[in-house]
């Protein structure tokens, strides 16, 4: 009977280690609504070294939105270079930054003849590996969205309620 109770309690063990590391399907960004908006780029945050590149778009609301992109390299290697001034088309996460305005998590941008790519259809960051990789998510203080990159931005889950 001891024998028994050892192989259950062993076998729930590992069932639950497995599970605990089985990674989510979809990324905690995805929660947020999707949306689409077009205008004109009226400025851009996006050098080395300055954090998470950012643009802002003069969608034809009160005030232009920002527009988060994703790693500086990944945008280098796809040769992505908006202006101030271009006109772009965003498909993106609307979210709501510490002071509750709203401002996009882009899944894919389309700057002239180029569309670039940001997210896939899970909404993780196509700049990094799937799910659970170990390279990627959770390097910022582990809140799993990926797009973090150490500015406290966020995906409406967990600790932190948006960009800021």
């Amino acid at each position: 009977m001891k024998r028994l109770l050892a192989i259950l309690i062993l076998a729930l063990f590992t069932v639950g280690i497995s599970v605990a590391q089985t990674p989510p399907t979809k990324a905690p960004v995805s929660v947020n609504p999707i949306v689409d908006i077009s205008g004109k780029i009226v400025s851009l945050k996006m050098m080395p070294g300055q954090g998470m590149p950012v643009m802002e778009v003069d969608a034809t609301r009160t005030k232009p939105l920002s527009v988060w992109l994703g790693s500086m390299r990944y945008l280098m290697e796809q040769k992505f270079s908006p202006k101030v001034g271009d006109t772009v088309e965003v498909k993106g996460y609307s979210v709501k930054n510490q002071n509750q305005e709203e401002e996009i998590v882009a899944i894919q941008v389309k700057l002239g003849a180029q569309t670039l790519k940001l997210r896939d259809e899970n909404g993780w960051p196509v700049w990094q590996g799937g799910p659970g990789f170990m390279g990627g998510r959770g390097g910022c203080g582990g809140d799993n969205c990926g797009h973090h990159e150490g500015h406290g931005h966020s995906c409406g889950q967990g600790p932190c309620s948006g960009p800021r």
